[in-house]
C-alpha cells in the first residue's frame, strides 16, 4: 500500500539498524527535512519504503526557480530488488506541487538506477549551504522534468540553504 504521510517519522522501522542506509561512508551533511513523504506499507501496516519531497528554490546560470527536492528514498534492506521503488517514486512525484522539475543527489553507484527513472545528470557544479559555508557538493545531483518541453538551463547551479 502506497500513501501520503505527511507527518511520517517512522525512520527505524525502514532503516532496521542499518548502519549507513544511504551508503555515504564518511561523507556528513546537512540536509533540509522533507515536507511531503510518500511511503510503502506491507501488509502488516509496517513502513518498507520512502520518499521525501519538499518544494526549494535553485539558481541556475543567474536564473531562480523552484524544484521539488527528492530526498530520503529508501527502500527496507530485506525488500530492496523487488520493484518498489519506480511505483513509489512515480506516485510521490505525481503531486502536484508545482515545480515543473524535481532535482535530487544521490550516491555514484545509483546514477544508473535513477537515469532508468528518467533522471538526468547536471554536468555544472551544485553548490548548496553548510553551517560552515557553501559546498560544492560531491554526490552527483541529477534532475527530471515534472512536464513535457521542460528543460535544465546551462549554468552552475546554487542551492541556497541545504540540500535535501
Amino acid at each position: 500500500m502506497i500513501e501520503h504521510d505527511d507527518s511520517f517519522n517512522d525512520w527505524d522501522a525502514i532503516i532496521a539498524g542499518e548502519e549507513d542506509p544511504f551508503e555515504l561512508g564518511d561523507e556528513t551533511f546537512e540536509w533540509r527535512s522533507k515536507t511531503h513523504h510518500t511511503v510503502q506499507r506491507d501488509a502488516g501496516g509496517r513502513p518498507i519504503a520512502h520518499v521525501g519531497l519538499l518544494v526549494a528554490d535553485v539558481e541556475v546560470g543567474g536564473e531562480t526557480f523552484p524544484v521539488v527536492g527528492v530526498g530520503g528514498v529508501i527502500v527496507t534492506r530485506s525488500r530492496r530488488g523487488q520493484g518498489l521503488l519506480r511505483p513509489l517514486l512515480e506516485a510521490a512525484l505525481a503531486r502536484e506541487l508545482g515545480p515543473d522539475r524535481a532535482l535530487l543527489w544521490c550516491t555514484p553507484k545509483n546514477v544508473a538506477l535513477y537515469a532508468h527513472l528518467g533522471f538526468e545528470a547536471i554536468d555544472a557544479p551544485v553548490t548548496a549551504d553548510q553551517s560552515g559555508g557553501p559546498l560544492t557538493m560531491p554526490l552527483p545531483a541529477m534532475w527530471r522534468p515534472l512536464r513535457d518541453g521542460v528543460t535544465w538551463p546551462p549554468g552552475d547551479v546554487r542551492v541556497p540553504g541545504p540540500p535535501f
